[in-house]
């Protein structure tokens, strides 16, 4: 074996699909600062690139030997996309609105694909390429849920505390009033390498019905807007995206009739690594936390972690030892004792990603700082579980219940 395809140091090159005749095999690559289709010649060992590398497009399936099915990325929405292998020529095709989350081709005109939206969780349809035309195939068995009750999501820029644009979706309550002042949610991702996209979910869905406005945003260090507005907060966790939280809190009290005084900052992973940084270093702009499998203590995590982790974890902030000082800083347990107002922690005794220990570490600090255990934060821990519930449905329903708790206590009840 031989390594093929290595456009610099440091790329992003990743294998799609081989065309049907072994001459050439599609892949996405990110050299040229977005995700690009291109398409490896094994004969002449030559690279050919797609598209104009204005917006993120990942590389599917090679259909017989003279087109490429790619995914555009664009404002948190995947659509498809097909290109000429001879002519560089880009069809953009005329699909359901949604996020293309799957793809299966029947032959080389005809394309199979689950659609997933706000709205309805998946939309199974089969399209034809050359006529343009789509057919669905299933519609999402709602049960006796009436799928009306749904709200649609956003997508928005807002300005960071240094102007940078920062994408986000924004979900408001069904009959939203302009006139009133509604509670909040912020929900940072984990990763934090990764991305909200506008589909179905039913988190989202139960807090807007309950009263909230919810923020999903795409701060610095995510993926979906180029290579450079991902690698952001290299060695800067906690730095720009912390930034990037705290302005989208602004931006939705000034235009989302938010009041300042009940907005949540909630996630998990690396969601729950921003929750308890923001709890530690801006704890006056936050009326409660959530902090789901959190990361607090980036030393001890990595100690812990497995070698694919630690991998990630020096790539994203150095090395441990030559970094240490840093890595101390920018670990939430440094700041917790700032901590002004109540926090949940949750966490699953079997995760094998942010251990329980994580926890187990800023319950102890709490403590020592004289913080009380039920009345300044409380913590749950579920045993037999990993890292989340992992689409459990029933795990979902449970922890949705936790949530709405404690936020009744924490927020609308006073």
């Amino acid at each position: 074996m031989k390594r093929v395809v290595q456009l610099k140091v440091g790329s992003q090159d990743s294998f799609a699909d081989w065309s049907d005749d072994g001459h050439f095999f599609a892949f996405t690559t990110d050299i040229n600062g977005i995700d690009q289709v291109a398409m490896y010649h094994l004969k002449t060992e030559e690279v050919t690139f797609f598209g104009d590398a204005t917006q993120s497009e990942n590389a599917m399936k090679v259909i017989g030997n003279d087109k490429i099915l790619a995914r555009s990325n664009y404002n948190a929405s995947l659509s498809p996309v097909i290109y000429d292998v001879t002519t560089g020529e880009k069809t953009i095709l005329e699909f359901p609105p949604g996020i293309a989350v799957g793809s299966q081709l029947i032959n080389d005109h005809e394309v199979i694909m689950t659609i997933n939206r706000p709205l309805s969780p998946s939309t199974l349809i089969r399209f034809n390429i050359l006529t343009q035309e789509s057919e669905t195939l299933l519609e999402t068995d709602m049960g006796n849920i009436d799928g009306s009750l749904f709200v649609d999501g956003k997508h928005i820029f807002y300005p960071s505390l240094d102007g940078t644009k920062i994408p986000a979706l924004v979900y408001k309550p069904r009959d939203f009033d302009p006139n009133k002042k509604y509670p909040a949610i912020i929900i940072p991702h984990g990763g934090p390498t990764a991305q909200y996209f506008l589909y179905f979910s039913p988190s989202v869905q139960y807090f807007t019905d309950l009263g909230y406005i919810v923020m999903n945003p795409n701060v610095r260090g995510s993926t979906g807007y180029g290579s450079a507005f991902r690698d952001a907060c290299i060695k800067d966790w906690g730095g720009k995206d912390h930034e990037d939280w705290i302005a989208g809190r602004q931006w939705l009290i000034e235009h989302s009739a938010v009041n300042p005084k009940k907005v949540v900052i909630y996630g998990g992973s690396y969601g729950g690594y921003a929750t308890l940084w923001a709890m530690g270093k801006s704890p006056e702009l936050w009326a409660a936390g959530v902090a789901w499998v959190p990361v607090s203590d980036l030393l001890a995590m990595y100690d812990l972690s497995m070698e694919h982790f630690k991998f990630f974890l020096r790539q994203q902030m150095g090395d441990p030892v030559e970094n240490k000082e840093l890595w101390i800083d920018r670990s939430p347990i440094t700041h917790i004792h700032n901590m002004k107002s109540p926090l949940l922690l949750v966490h699953g005794s079997n995760d094998p990603r942010c251990p329980v220990s994580q926890s187990h570490i800023v319950v102890e600090k709490l403590k020592q700082y004289g913080f009380k255990e039920n009345e300044d934060f409380e913590y749950v821990e579920y045993s037999n579980e990993g890292h989340g519930s992992s689409g459990d449905m029933s795990g979902t329903i449970r922890s949705l219940k936790l949530l709405d708790d404690f936020l009744y206590r924490r927020i609308e009840s006073k």
